[in-house]
């Protein structure tokens, strides 16, 4: 990574390898309690095929009016000028709602139904690049961050771990990976199949509690026990609780390449009034 983006940031370790760790019975608890929720996995729809391609970047678009956003707009235009192979996967409540605005920016596309959360869709687009591109590097990301607004290929070529994370933290009790955004390594079919813990193909989760603590919370763990894995940063310190939100400033002044979108909204009040629009502003403008 560039100097800028090895900027120290208090209460953050830069480039931190994950270590299963003793859990409590608690932990344990908690997933089989959410595990009772699963439910059948969504419908979906094959809409452009996946080709052979040595990088890919899957971006979810999470759509239930069935249309592209501003923010989709933005991300894909800064996606496809990556010259990456683009899987998109729309959820949404039919595949007659996928854009043809998508066939221009595009590689591959999916259609699924609205149910299951990020993970559902995770699934089938690692699924189809494992079968139809085995062996390919994929950065996975969600709809939840605006960006990227930095070099995403940076990230991917200099990924130290098979399975990368952007941030990760010790929330809810669990060391752990962020899944918004993470790359992944050689993705072929027998890699994947010892994923299947977190990544089924027959069941998904319709409440965010069911896929953090069955799936999110438990995704470093599952895959370190066949690969390595790490993040590029670690909120080191219990008070940086989720650096996506308290440290996202920070983050993106060291060349960080997505921004939540909750912070203009629901979780605001980690920043004073103003302080995220007026950097959104100022980094659309410079994109």
């Amino acid at each position: 990574m560039t100097s800028q983006s090895s900027r120290l940031i208090e209460g953050m370790e830069r480039e931190w390898t994950f270590v299963p760790e003793p859990l409590p019975l608690s932990c344990h608890a908690r997933y089989w309690w959410r595990a009772l929720g699963a439910r059948a996995a969504p419908r979906f729809a094959i809409v452009k095929e996946v080709a052979p391609r040595p990088l890919w970047i899957v971006y979810f678009v999470y759509s239930p009016a069935g249309q592209l956003e501003s923010w989709h707009h933005f991300t894909l235009q800064r996606l496809k000028a990556h010259g990456i192979g683009l899987l998109v996967v729309f959820a949404s409540p039919s595949p007659a709602d996928v854009p043809p605005k998508l066939n221009d920016c595009a590689d591959a596309i999916y259609w699924k139904a609205l149910n299951g959360y990020d993970f559902s869709a995770y699934s089938i687009a690692l699924r189809a690049i494992a079968r139809r591109s085995p062996g390919a590097r994929v950065l996975v990301m969600n709809d939840s961050v605006l960006g990227p607004f930095a070099d995403l290929a940076r990230y991917i070529d200099n990924a130290p771990w098979d399975l990368t994370g952007f941030t990760a933290n010790d929330g809810s009790g669990q060391r752990h990976i962020q899944s918004y955004a993470f790359i992944i390594k050689d993705v072929t079919e027998a890699r994947f199949d010892k994923l299947h813990w977190v990544f089924p193909s027959r069941f998904a989760f319709n409440t965010a509690y069911g896929a953090i603590s069955c799936q999110e919370l438990w995704l470093a763990r599952v895959a370190a026990r066949s690969m390595s894995v790490g993040s590029f940063w670690w909120g080191a310190d219990v008070s940086v609780h989720d650096p996506s939100l308290t440290k996202a400033v920070e983050l993106i002044e060291a060349g960080f390449p997505f921004l939540k979108r909750s912070l203009l909204t629901k979780h605001s009040r980690f920043h004073p009034p103003g302080v995220i629009q007026r950097l959104v502003e100022r980094l659309e403008a410079e994109g």
